[in-house]
């Protein structure tokens, strides 16, 4: 094949489709072509995950739902991303923003560079990686070729390996009584239960290799999300931010390329299913009114809510919302948020590695020194002490 400017090539896929594209020499980045100002990129936080890809062409999903295409030979790596199907929603952003430890400018910026990046379907992406492909490596691969691979069903050899290195993969059978025992685990809000049973659950084989397996699985487990996300509504979580989890999950799966990653994919739906009823379970109070109250902070939990803010959201008048809150509560509006975000910081400090300051500014407070001083007023000690006292007692 004649020589050939590939980075000319690039420039203009990158200018074509407005996702940025990288392009590496030998494991250095030779260039990165993007009509987007990239300040802090996503990629350099799963850049050790892509690389361990070794094949010609492939694509990688971030747990955020973000994806990737690489195109690659011995000295030649392209990557193409991040990309998604659906712009993440500001509270999704904030999350990603606290799990990669950013402070309040660096996700500002962040946030502006992913909202800027357009969307593509990944078939799309992958169909120009087999451009690419052909250009970097003489080789014709067709979109097609590449999703019957993902679809391949897998030889007795290789299953009973994948069997042996994950043997708590549920298939098809018995999937009736699953399906109810978790829903029950879910709707209960019990994260003990649920761990207890993921850890034990049994492991579910079919009696045979099943023709197109691969598929049969991920339809089952998006039925099991589907399911999950009316047990979830049912409980009181926001229809809204239910039905945002439930298409991210779904979008997860279908990007599956094997029976462990769907396994990990569904375990990690039922705990934030699980996790957002048991909070909402720890605050339940009789009344729908101030459920839904909890519902809309939470949703927004990184951005300082005003007085103001819950009028205009709930068509009610300033008096009558203190009044409400008041008497349906006995706290002011002001010390039911500060109660709302203090226990999610509970959950955090609990559950995460994040800084401090990190955790503060992801639930939308001035300063850190704020934060710790409601956290002491509502709690009785400071984060660092409750977290200490949390760790010594597992």
């Amino acid at each position: 094949m004649k020589d050939i400017d590939l980075d000319f090539f690039i420039k203009n896929i990158a200018d074509l489709c407005g996702v940025p594209i990288r392009y590496f020499i030998n494991g250095k980045l030779k260039n990165i072509y993007s009509t987007v100002e990239i300040k802090i990129d996503p990629f350099d936080f799963i850049k050790e995950e892509i690389f361990k890809s070794q094949k010609h062409i492939n694509y990688f999903t971030s747990k955020n739902n973000f994806y990737y295409v690489i195109i690659q030979n011995e000295s030649t790596k392209i990557v193409i991303g991040p990309s998604f199907y659906n712009i993440p929603e500001d509270y999704i952003l904030n999350r990603i923003c606290f799990e990669f430890n950013l402070n309040k400018e660096d996700s500002i910026s962040f946030k502006n560079t992913i909202k800027s990046i357009n969307r593509f379907p990944l078939e799309t992406l992958l169909q120009i990686a087999c451009s690419l492909n052909y250009l970097l490596n003489d080789e014709k691969i067709k979109l097609g070729d590449l999703l019957m691979k993902e679809l391949k069903v897998p030889t007795q050899k290789i299953e009973e390996k994948e069997q042996k290195d994950n043997s708590k993969i549920v298939l098809p059978h018995n999937t009736m009584k699953i399906e109810n025992e978790i829903l029950g685990i879910i709707k209960s809000g019990d994260l003990n239960k649920l761990k207890f049973y993921i850890e034990n659950i049994p492991s579910f084989r079919t009696n045979s290799i099943v023709e197109n397996q691969i598929r049969q699985s991920k339809d089952m487990f998006i039925t099991t999300i589907a399911l999950a996300t009316r047990a979830a509504i049912s409980e009181g979580v926001d229809v809204e931010e239910a039905l945002t989890l439930s298409d991210n999950f779904i979008q997860e799966i279908e990007n599956g390329r094997n029976l462990k990653e769907l396994n990990e994919i569904i375990i990690v739906a039922l705990r934030e299913f699980t996790t957002k009823v048991s909070y909402l379970k720890s605050v339940k109070t009789q009344s729908e009114f101030t459920l839904k109250l909890s519902n809309f902070i939470i949703h927004n939990i990184s951005f300082k809510l005003t007085i103001e803010d819950l009028v205009n959201n709930f068509y009610i008048s300033k008096t009558s919302l203190c009044e409400k809150v008041k008497k349906e509560s006995s706290l002011t509006v002001n010390e039911f948020i500060n109660t709302t975000k203090i226990g999610v910081a509970k959950d955090l400090l609990k559950n995460t590695t994040n800084s401090i300051l990190s955790i503060s500014d992801y639930l939308g407070y001035s300063s850190q020194n704020h934060f710790v001083k409601v956290f002491k007023k509502y709690v009785g000690t400071t984060p660092s002490e409750f977290r200490k006292n949390e760790n010594y007692e597992k």
